[in-house]
């Protein structure tokens, strides 16, 4: 064991570390904005809560769970009442400090393992669970490490061997299944580490475990409920499938570039393997295994840098068990030491990219400077442009109402290569979204337009909105209601006479 581990066996030094990783993290939170996504998702449970149908007055191509898990977090401040943001920031910390709890109840069953070797795995999963996600604070990625953490660490138990009651089974479970459904493609993790327990063990009971019943149970109801109560799911799922991947998917170098740190993770767990304490490798495995699950996972999606973070978390909590295991041998030999370097290597990277992105960049407050300076009483506006961080959460945290049913344009690269020749929609979901848009800004009227600039914008996102509206033939009469304005950085203004 290495000098000093043996303070550690102290559950106050333990606590002492894993509370100042907290109120760090906590002081770092309430000082920078929310990510675009994480407030849309906010505004438009808000807009649910008000009556609005998901699919048809709400547009969103993935899966309704995310929705669902914040419309409480907005009725909570709508009661209150506050501003949802600080809100939610407030659930999500409360809800990584019981993910915590139940990680450390999980840890303490494995007795046989020494405790100060517990204590260092808790803190790195708190470590971990706390500033891995950064600047995507609150995606559903981050959501679902915080509840599917301690479902990991019950199979681990299963691995083992060891029994743990049913109460806290169930519990575990209920708290997992949101976890694994609130991406479909999170599953695989799921299926993944349970045919690991039950191909090791070779116990088809492990499949009838309550907290694997806990969330087929759930997986079955979501289904049906999608199937038969959101039809629009259907059709949304294929927007997002000809329209959304095209645009957002990124290139097989981005993707190459992205699985360069989780293979690194993976390959130091590889080289501890079978090293070192012995009670804790099916831990390693357990988390490699649902690591690798994820990085599929991450790969049949679009393939953006936020969906790789169940992977990087599980590896690399993988990597610090690794790194426990070789520790803690009395006196470890050259070969170990190599490998506690690498290890080292890996969790430094992860550590330094983590880091250096744990803000989000604020992108509204060039909107904001505007709408103050150019119609200080606007109470609905309206942002074209393809990032969602434009607008969210500008919306959000100033109340405004969103004249739009998409939270972003990114439908509009799949419209203007789905044109025919004489201008005309040539595809029925190019005719959707022109319709949609323009709909609904002659149905709300936003007080302030912001159009993103053709010549200002990345070359593969080049569109002329204006272009684009003006094949509907109610754009040309609301058009008339609005002057120009000074531009602001990237995007021309337009205020309602």
């Amino acid at each position: 064991m290495f000098p000093g581990a043996r303070w550690f066996a102290r559950g106050d030094i333990t606590f002492a570390v894993i509370l100042g990783l907290f109120a760090m993290q906590a002081a770092l939170r309430f000082a920078s904005p929310l990510s675009g996504d994480v407030a849309w998702y906010l505004y438009a449970a808000g807009r649910l809560l008000d009556g609005a149908a998901l699919y048809t007055d709400v547009i969103e191509v993935s899966s309704p769970l995310g929705l669902w898990l914040a419309m409480p977090v907005v009725a909570l401040a709508r009661a209150i009442p506050a501003n949802p943001i600080p809100v939610l920031k407030s659930v999500l910390l409360l809800l990584s400090l019981a993910s915590i709890f139940l990680s450390a109840r999980l840890l303490s069953l494995a007795g046989e393992i020494p405790r100060e070797i517990r204590n260092l795995i808790l803190i790195a999963v708190a470590a971990l669970m706390l500033f891995l996600p950064g600047a995507d604070f609150g995606q559903r990625e981050h959501v679902a490490i915080m509840l599917v953490t301690p479902w990991l660490l019950l199979q681990w138990q299963r691995l083992a061997g060891r029994e743990v009651s049913p109460g806290l089974a169930i519990l575990v479970g209920a708290l997992a299944a949101p976890g694994f459904l609130v991406k479909p493609h999170f599953i695989f993790a799921f299926v993944a580490v349970v045919l690991v327990v039950v191909t090791v063990r070779r116990e088809w009971r492990n499949v009838l475990r309550p907290e694997a019943l806990v969330v087929l149970f759930f997986l079955g109801a979501y289904f049906a409920i999608g199937q038969f109560w959101l039809p629009g799911r259907v059709e949304m799922s294929t927007i997002g499938t000809l329209a959304y991947i095209p645009f957002y998917g990124e290139t097989l170098r981005d993707l190459a570039g992205r699985l360069a740190l989780p293979g690194l993770l993976v390959l130091a767990a590889v080289i501890s393997a079978g090293r070192g304490e012995e009670h804790i490798h099916p831990l390693q495995t357990i988390l490699v295994v649902a690591g690798v699950a994820f990085l599929f996972a991450a790969f049949v999606q679009v393939g953006l840098a936020y969906q790789f973070l169940p992977a990087l978390y599980c590896l690399s909590v993988a990597a610090c068990v690794g790194v426990a295991a070789l520790v803690s041998e009395p006196s470890p030999g050259l070969r170990r030491m190599a490998a506690i370097a690498f290890f080292g290597l890996a969790l430094v990277l992860v550590v330094g990219e983590s880091l250096a992105r744990q803000i989000p960049a604020d992108r509204g407050t060039r909107f904001a400077l505007a709408i103050a300076r150019e119609a200080p009483d606007a109470d609905t506006v309206f942002i074209a442009s393809n990032s969602v961080d434009d607008a969210f959460p500008l919306v959000v945290e100033k109340d405004l109402v969103w004249a739009a049913r998409f939270p972003r344009q990114w439908f509009l690269r799949f419209a203007a290569t789905n044109l025919v020749a004489d201008g005309a929609p040539d595809h029925h979901m190019v005719r959707f979204f022109l319709d949609s848009t323009v709909g609904d800004l002659v149905a709300l009227a936003p007080d302030i337009i912001f159009i993103e600039r053709p010549e200002t914008a990345a070359p593969a996102d080049v569109f002329n909105h204006l272009h684009f509206w003006k094949r509907d033939y109610r754009f040309e009469d609301l058009w008339s209601g609005y002057d120009e304005r000074a531009p602001i950085e990237g995007f021309s203004v337009y205020v309602r006479k």
